[in-house]
């Protein structure tokens, strides 16, 4: 899973995981933590 920018609700990030066919195929590839303009922890 590439998200090059950040998920625009919850729900997306929900249907991504769940239509894969296992939990130990994913993975997250987190390049920035930050959103510009925006102070805070992303998650």
């Amino acid at each position: 899973l590439y998200l090059p920018e950040h998920v625009f609700t919850h729900g997306q990030l929900y249907v991504t995981f769940s239509r894969a066919q296992s939990l130990h195929k994913i993975k997250v590839l987190v390049k920035d933590g930050n959103i510009p303009g925006i102070q805070g922890v992303f998650t």
